[in-house]
């Protein structure tokens, strides 16, 4: 994982944790690596391609960041309303402190939810574009 994408995972998850819209809904269960035996409702968040979008003038790259949750919980209606809390905070949203980086847009590009036997599984993909300072 590049630096930008460490220091926009970072900032990411510390906000979700830091959220008490969120900490309602899943506590502090906000992870890139989810330990055995969580309990439901969860957060995963991933980013899986960094790619270089440089210019003659600057140097950035453009990011897939993936948020999964998950539920058990019967109905999808609170998967549906974690989905919709990280949407909010990521959506167009800009606003996160990156060491050496700009958060230059992030917006979400696709949404899925899926029954996997008794659990929902909420998927967002965000596009987030990051620039060096």
């Amino acid at each position: 994982m590049t630096d930008a994408a460490l220091q926009l995972q970072t900032a990411h998850i510390e906000a979700f944790k830091a959220d008490a819209t969120l900490g309602t809904l899943v506590g502090d269960r906000i992870f890139d690596y989810v330990p055995r035996k969580t309990e439901y409702p969860y957060i995963v968040y991933h980013i899986t391609d960094s790619d270089e979008w440089d210019t003659t003038t600057d140097n950035g790259e453009e990011h897939a960041v993936y948020i999964h949750v998950f539920d058990d919980a019967e109905g999808s209606k609170r998967a549906r309303q974690i989905m919709q809390r990280v949407y909010d905070m990521l959506h167009d949203v800009t606003t996160y402190s990156l060491a050496n980086h700009n958060l230059v847009n992030c917006r979400r590009v696709m949404r899925t939810m899926e029954r996997e036997g008794q659990l929902y599984h909420g998927i967002g993909l965000f596009r987030a574009i990051t620039e060096e300072t």
